[in-house]
């Protein structure tokens, strides 16, 4: 009942509006997004977890699916000493609670379509939770590496997760494209 739940898709009347910097890593014509998002709690550690689905022609979100990576609310508190199985689908604090930093990324439509595989794929395995070896922010990772970014490392507030996933990857695509247009220059 949970996994059903958790894999619904949301609409744009169940989410909270979300501010993106404009322009923010636009590609012509992509009709596909996903969004990292990190969410600070006053207890210890946040959570990081991911939006993605389709876009309209404007840019606003058709569907989205919202997926994180949590231990079994009835085995928490244990989660911080030994595995416990993971949950991965949505809470509904990642709904309602606003989070700290969000970091857009829009897609190719193969892109997407690998990002959908391997949430399939770590879904279909059903990993341990742990605090230190198998958190949220190593399943965030894996997910930015299977639609190939640059991951930091896991032991990260998730804030500060996020905030670095953005800067691995928009500084080495600016460098990419930097690389690029030199190279169209010296054929020129």
């Amino acid at each position: 009942m949970l996994a059903a739940l958790a894999w619904h898709p949301v609409r744009a009347a169940e989410r909270p509006a979300l501010n993106y910097p404009a322009g923010e890593n636009q590609r012509e014509g992509s009709r596909y997004f996903v969004d990292f998002h990190a969410r600070d709690k006053r207890s210890f550690p946040g959570h990081v977890f991911i939006v993605y689905g389709e876009l309209n022609a404007r840019g606003g979100i058709v569907e989205a699916q919202v997926v994180g990576f949590t231990p079994d609310a009835d085995r928490y508190s244990t989660a911080y000493f030994i595995p416990v199985p993971g949950l991965i689908g949505r809470r509904r604090a990642d709904l309602t609670e606003s989070s700290t930093v969000i970091y857009r990324r829009h897609l190719t439509a193969a892109e997407f379509h690998q990002l959908i595989a391997k949430v399939r794929q770590i879904r279909a395995a059903q990993p341990l939770w742990h605090l230190i070896f198998s958190n949220c922010n190593d399943f965030v990772g894996e997910i930015a590496k299977a639609i190939g970014l640059h991951k930091p490392p896991s032991l990260l507030l998730p804030s500060v997760y996020v905030s670095l996933l953005r800067s691995l990857n928009e500084i080495r695509s600016e460098e990419h494209t930097s690389e690029l247009q030199s190279r169209q220059y010296l054929v020129c």
